[in-house]
């Protein structure tokens, strides 16, 4: 009936995704204030060993978020300062589209900003405070506010900025490290990537006297402040990676089909290849769809048939259904010999090594 999401930022995550697919309402809840992921609507989608692969977008928030302040008053250190990274990161990202002076701006970017700026304050101005009173187990009215802007605060801000397209390079830079250097990185969290990505933001925005600033926190607190810190190595071949990854996100460029957009089409294969393709197409079943035959040449590799050229294919000379139909189709039909190398378990698609051809 229900999508129940319990533990931190991935778990938050994923729920999102589940109940989306699902069509189920979702409720979240963090055990921590790391990220704004329980309240966000999007989810960043990862491989099992943590590679990131794009994010989806959601046109509506999760149902409920339930924030214990009991709970996440216990987390460690390291997870609280992570959450403050990463709320910090919407201001500094915000205005490099928006300020006071600005006067055209998508629909609500001008409400980000201000929430941004105010949250930026109270985060910088409190965390001494709240590190303090979540250490000595006091769930202050300062603990209080600080968790309900890492959450919840940061979570309105990224709803109403994401259809801004802020340039969000510190977030990118997460989702690239991720993605490029994700065994390297693994051990550290979202939002101490995001911290080193900040510099990197106040850069790209003209900034960087920003930086001492941001550095003198980071080192207070003994965040990461460059890739070194989060086990890469500042190469050249690194630098050019980054370049060339962030030049190509929707962070930068926004018509990048860098974030995938997953939908749902109740249709034939054959309608929705002919329709993506823009030509008509026509699936030839195995054994020309007889039941019984197909079950027999289907297990003897009648499916895979290798295409040489346009109209040409290799196939093995023991599925005489279904090369009889291929040749009743139009194709031009190789026949080979299966009996032995059938043994490596595939036909002649899967058998075959792809060379790189000059012609």
């Amino acid at each position: 009936d229900v999508i129940v999401g319990v533990g931190g930022g991935v778990i938050m995550d994923f729920a999102k995704l589940i109940g989306y697919f699902a069509k189920l309402p979702v409720i979240n809840v963090p055990t921590s204030s790391a990220t704004c992921a329980a309240y966000t609507p999007l989810s960043v989608r990862y491989t099992p060993e943590g590679r990131t692969v794009g994010t989806k977008h959601y046109d509506y928030e999760v149902d409920a978020v339930i924030a214990d302040s009991n709970i996440i008053s216990t987390q460690p250190k390291r997870l609280l300062l992570a959450g403050v990274f990463d709320a910090l990161a919407k201001f500094v990202e915000i205005k490099q589209r928006f300020n006071e002076e600005t006067t055209e701006f998508p629909l609500g970017l001008d409400w980000a900003y201000i929430l941004s700026k105010k949250s930026f304050k109270q985060l910088t101005d409190n965390t001494e405070a709240f590190i303090a009173d979540t250490k000595s187990g006091n769930i202050s009215d300062t603990v209080e506010e600080m968790i309900f802007t890492t959450i919840a605060v940061t979570g309105v801000i990224s709803g109403i900025a994401r259809g801004s397209n802020q340039t969000a390079v510190a977030h990118k830079f997460y989702d690239s490290t991720r993605a490029m250097f994700f065994k390297e990185s693994r051990q550290y969290l979202h939002g101490e990537i995001v911290g080193v990505g900040l510099l990197l933001q106040n850069f790209f925005n003209n900034e960087t006297e920003n930086n001492e600033f941001l550095l003198s926190i980071m080192k207070k607190y003994n965040m990461p402040c460059c890739l070194a810190d989060i086990g890469i190595e500042a190469t050249d071949t690194t630098k050019d990676m980054y370049y060339e990854k962030l030049k190509n996100s929707t962070a930068i460029d926004e018509n990048s089909d860098e974030d995938l957009n997953v939908v749902e089409i109740n249709d034939s294969l054959e309608n929705i290849l002919s329709t993506y393709l823009k030509m008509p197409i026509t699936l030839i079943p195995c054994a020309g769809g007889d039941k019984v035959a197909a079950e027999r040449e289907q297990w003897n590799d009648g499916s895979n048939t290798l295409c040489i050229a346009p109209g040409v294919v290799i196939v093995y000379d023991r599925n005489n259904i279904t090369n009889q139909v291929l040749r009743e189709n139009g194709l031009k039909v190789l026949e080979i010999p299966g009996a032995e190398i059938s043994r490596g378990r595939g036909g002649p698609r899967c058998m075959s090594m792809p060379l790189i051809r000059e012609d």
